[in-house]
């Protein structure tokens, strides 16, 4: 399955673990730098709908990507070309 654009969408508590705080873009989301998570470029899970249902542990790739974009300051993550980011923030408002 071909990775696609995530939106984290925080109801509830905002928990990046949760498949269901997630929703499918189309596109990329015009984030900006932040502390908060916006948008992850992922596998689909089980449902395409649903991102991370098959990578579920905080220690996942994915996982280390948003603990490091928020190290450095909430820029995308990775930096290293020639890989694209996969980790969007924002400030939530």
């Amino acid at each position: 399955m071909s990775r696609q654009w995530y939106f984290f969408n925080p109801v509830g508590g905002g928990d990046e673990t949760d498949p269901t705080q997630y929703s499918l873009s189309g596109s990329v989301w015009n984030c900006s730098c932040g502390q908060d998570l916006c948008a992850v470029y992922v596998h689909g899970g089980t449902f395409p709908e649903r991102p991370l249902a098959s990578d579920i542990s905080p220690t996942s790739t994915i996982f280390n990507y948003i603990a490091a974009s928020r190290i450095l300051g909430g820029v995308p993550y990775p930096q290293s070309p020639p890989d694209e980011p996969f980790v969007f923030m924002r400030d939530l408002i």
